[in-house]
């Protein structure tokens, strides 16, 4: 029997790709009664799914029983983005956990937005299902069975830790010392955590953006758990630890996945971005002579320590995901039939007409917190190529010519990722 695994990648409002990829695949899917896919008719095709930070946003409209139309509007909609990205007002950036503020005016870094109201944003939109424990989800959902799994990170261990729908997990920490330990009961304050809590918590990426952690309160008295972003424990790509997940029980063997694994876009440096990185690398050796010009330099790999968490490369999870279903590459179908990886490659060719590389242009100057209108229009440009072809699709493992990313594994275009999970499923 095959066992599915959705992984839904980190990304903020870049997510709104993977809600496009799900409305592409089930527009034309019907119930037996006539009625298109909701949301919990989509998780129904899946044994578990296991998602991070703006993957978790999707995850959660699919939870709370909408179409992937609806989930559309929680990354297009201006009232329903305002309420999961509430500016901070300016008593708020005076506040001394935000002093970074002064620095995004200098070097454009710094928080933006407000935690405490995230949260209550999250309870906003998710009205059915958000305060409701995870454990009993699947129950709401209809499918006893699935698995559910939200990604963070927990600041008061230094530890990644996953939100679980299974208390039961033989991953789950509490339950190996319970096994080791039978007279010592560990107490998990996670296992308090509401389905808008665990989002919270997965989509609270650090210091460019919000200013501080989510705050779970612990069984022990005057104690808390501090939870980031889960990017920040290496899981901005969840789809590793969800193939873990999967064959932790003993009924799932590594044979029986299926996985579709959705990521929110990558870029790859051109040979001209490299060029221009090392002039300001070789400036920066020359302050004395040249004065500041090489500071850019050090701005840049400043920012690009606080963007780390986009940077994992998602790359080197699907790639060891790969290996764990697949063994080694060598001898093996490169196309990986039962793993599929749909992600935008966010590259500029120089074969690729103008429209194309302005757009590519364009689309690397977005944050991952994209909110204006003109933003999300070109992230559904950004699909509309895509989709057409004229944006290739991430590999599992790629190589950079010198004209451009080859596919070394996995599918090279949009439509051959989308065509082999139709034929894979049975989706028509």
């Amino acid at each position: 029997m095959p066992y599915r695994i959705l992984s839904l990648d980190g990304g903020g409002t870049w997510a709104l790709l993977q809600a496009l990829v799900l409305q592409d695949l089930y527009q034309n899917r019907k119930r037996a009664d006539g009625k298109p896919y909701s949301g919990h008719d989509i998780l129904k095709d899946f044994n578990l799914v296991i998602a991070n930070s703006g993957g978790s946003m999707v995850l959660a409209g699919l939870i709370e029983n909408m179409s992937p139309a609806e989930i559309i509007s929680l990354f297009t909609d201006k009232q329903q983005v305002g309420k999961i990205f509430s500016r901070l007002s300016w008593p708020e950036r005076l506040f001394p956990a935000n002093l970074l503020f002064m620095f995004k005016k200098l070097q454009g870094f710094g928080p933006k937005y407000s935690a405490l109201r995230k949260l209550e944003g999250l309870r906003a939109v998710l009205p059915k299902y958000g305060n409701a424990s995870l454990a009993d989800l699947p129950s709401y959902i209809g499918k006893e069975e699935l698995k559910l799994l939200i990604c963070s990170f927990n600041a008061s261990s230094k530890r990644a830790k996953f939100f679980r729908s299974d208390a039961n997990s033989p991953n789950r920490a509490a339950n190996v010392v319970a096994k080791r330990y039978p007279d010592l009961i560990p107490a998990d304050p996670a296992e308090q955590a509401t389905l808008a809590f665990a989002v919270h918590a997965s989509s609270n990426a650090p210091l460019n953006y919000f200013d501080l952690p989510a705050v779970l309160r612990s069984t022990y008295p005057d104690t808390a758990q501090y939870y980031w972003d889960g990017a920040l424990g290496g899981f901005n790509n969840p789809v590793a630890a969800g193939i873990i997940e999967a064959v932790s029980y003993p009924d799932v063997q590594m044979g029986d996945l299926q996985i579709l694994s959705l990521g929110t876009g990558t870029a790859m440096m051109t040979r001209e971005e490299n060029k221009r990185q090392h002039q300001q690398y070789v400036q920066l050796g020359k302050l004395t002579i040249k004065g500041f010009r090489g500071m850019g330099y050090l701005a840049n790999s400043l920012l690009d320590l606080v963007k780390t968490i986009l940077y994992e490369p998602p790359d080197w999870s699907n790639y060891i995901a790969f290996v764990m279903r697949y063994g080694t590459p060598a001898g093996h179908n490169v196309q990986s039939p039962d793993f599929i990886r749909l992600s935008p490659l966010i590259y500029a060719a120089e074969h690729q007409h103008p429209r194309i590389r302005e757009t590519v242009e364009r689309l690397r100057k977005l944050d991952m917190d994209v909110t204006t209108e003109a933003g999300i229009d070109q992230l559904r440009a950004c699909f509309e190529h895509w989709k057409a072809g004229e944006l290739p699709n991430q590999p599992i493992q790629a190589h950079l010519s010198g004209s451009g990313p080859v596919c070394a594994i996995g599918q090279a275009t949009y439509a051959e990722g989308i065509g082999a999970w139709r034929r894979l499923t049975g989706i028509s």
